[in-house]
């Protein structure tokens, strides 16, 4: 992202958006306040959704935004065995990111350097298809208590059985599909939740429940990243270096907590085939990498996609390295522990409809069809810049039912993992942009080409200016010998004249004798 010193307020209005140019960030010292130094980097929150038209990279126009879709399970009435109903199957409200404003507004002045906030999710009203007014599913906060509460003694798994049939708790709820997105809803679990005894972690620090309650409109949500400017070694450029101020998190253990990778929307250049893509996702706290898989063509311009392989939902049956994500329970490969990045809540992350997952969760519920072209989560970049082309992020929220023999709810539960929801998160270029980015990739060629051409015309000018050189060099000898040869004559014709005045001369004596 090269930027000028002036450009993060009052450049663009909040009608057009904030400008900014992506890709090889080079900041002067200081910047974001003095947060970081010039070595460790700069701060910044993440993700652009939506960025000024005319921008360099990354950005999309107004009225295209970022693609953000979420499919929202269906549960009948009654049926907590995890089953769908064919003829229902699955809701989902389509959105489209936008800017949150006056997420620039001047919050660092000229000499700091350049500061960006998160760019947040609104709901375009307009834009839904195949949406239930409202959704039923399992009560997800009810399995979270008995979930935080599985270690717990009789009396305090009794207190929290009884705390339940108070308050009227089911196993099934019924809600606004905007209440259990966003706006959340008004739960009498959370509130019951001061009364007991719980570590930090699992301090719950919301008054309502919904999946993405408070993210839409904060900037705060997924936290400050510090990235490399590239300013000493541009192959480093984007990749974090700390996160909350931290390069490991506190959430796994060991190898599996440290942070790697970028952010997810900035990526070095030179991309080859045998290299790994790393990106550290905040909802899942922790980094994946992705391989290569094809070339794919966007607008005409080729690009290497890079795909996540079983490993980014493995907890270490594919790969023992990968035991770490377990968080104490090891279960069959294909969903990710993240209970302890979600304040102990049972949630387990896997790819769509349980894409490359073990066969016993799709053996478990009805209605599953993964598809590699619909779930699968891959990036294509321009190997030559980094530049991201294509990217469609997928994943699927799944929650733990089990059994708590001890409380009255849960008794009966099977133990299956449920999947909630589904997102997608879909980028791709579009064609204004394009064209500007051919235009980059074809610049040394004709930036060649150019010089080939003045180099040729170069040599045909001095070529040409030799040659007249030579030609005036040669025509004044000719002359030279013209001009001698022209007074050799004159001069023998003048030697002899006085010859001939003595010969008449002599002429006329003879006759006058």
């Amino acid at each position: 992202m090269y930027l000028n010193e002036g450009n993060v307020s009052g450049e663009y209005s909040k009608e057009q958006g904030v400008g900014y140019r992506q890709f090889v960030m080079y900041l002067n010292e200081g910047n974001v306040s003095g947060e970081y130094s010039k070595e460790q980097g700069v701060g910044y929150r993440q993700f652009v959704m939506h960025l000024n038209e005319g921008n360099v990279s990354g950005e999309y126009s107004k009225e295209q935004g970022v693609g953000y879709r979420q499919f929202v399970m269906h549960l009948n009435e009654g049926n907590v065995s995890g089953e769908y109903s064919k003829e229902q199957g699955v809701g989902y409200r389509q959105f489209v990111m936008h800017l949150n404003e006056g997420n620039v507004s001047g919050e660092y002045s000229k000499e700091q350097g350049v500061g960006y906030r998160q760019f947040v999710m609104h709901l375009n009203e307009g834009n839904v298809s195949g949406e239930y007014s409202k959704e039923q599913g399992v009560g997800y906060r009810q399995f979270t208590a008995g979930f935080v509460a599985r270690d717990w003694g009789y009396f305090m798994q009794k207190s929290i059985s009884l705390s339940f049939s108070s308050i009227g708790q089911t196993v099934a709820i019924t809600k606004m599909v905007g209440q259990l997105l966003f706006d959340g809803f008004e739960d009498p679990i959370i509130n019951m939740g001061s009364a007991f005894p719980l570590p930090n972690t699992l301090q719950i620090p919301y008054d309502k429940f919904g999946w993405f309650y408070q993210r839409n409109g904060s900037y705060l949500y997924d936290g400050l990243f510090n990235i490399d400017t590239g300013q000493g070694d541009i192959g480093h450029v984007g990749e974090l270096k700390n996160w909350n101020y931290r390069n490991t998190t506190e959430f796994y253990q060991g190898t599996c907590a440290q942070i790697d990778g970028t952010a997810g929307e900035l990526w070095p250049p030179k991309r080859g085939r045998e290299d790994r893509v790393t990106m550290y996702s905040t909802d899942l706290c922790r980094s994946i990498s992705f391989d290569y898989t094809d070339e794919y063509e966007v607008e005409g311009i080729l690009g290497y996609r890079y795909s996540g392989g079983p490993g980014i939902v493995d907890n270490g049956t594919l790969d023992p390295t990968n035991e770490c994500f377990c968080g104490g329970e090891c279960v069959p490969s294909g969903v990710l522990n993240v209970s302890s990045c979600r304040f102990g809540a049972p949630a387990f992350i896997s790819y769509p409809h349980f894409y490359q997952a073990d066969q016993v969760y799709l053996d478990q519920v009805e209605g599953m069809q993964p598809d590699e072209e619909k779930h699968r989560f891959y990036v294509t970049l321009e190997p030559n810049t980094g530049i991201p082309l294509d990217v469609a992020a997928r994943f699927q929220v799944n929650i733990l039912l089990d059994q708590r023999p001890y409380i009255s709810l849960f008794k009966n539960v099977p133990k299956i993992f449920f999947p909630m929801l589904w997102f997608e998160e879909r980028a791709a270029m579009p064609q204004e942009m394009a064209s500007q980015l051919k235009l980059l990739l074809h610049l040394p060629t004709i930036g060649l080409l150019v010089s080939i051409t003045l180099v040729l015309i170069g040599l045909i000018t001095a070529s040409t200016t030799a040659l007249c050189s030579v030609c005036r060099n040669v025509n004044p000898s000719l002359n030279d010998s013209d001009r001698k040869t022209s007074n050799g004559a004159m001069k023998g014709k003048e030697s002899m004249l006085p010859l001939m005045d003595r010969n008449e001369n002599s002429t006329k004596t003879i006759l006058a004798t």
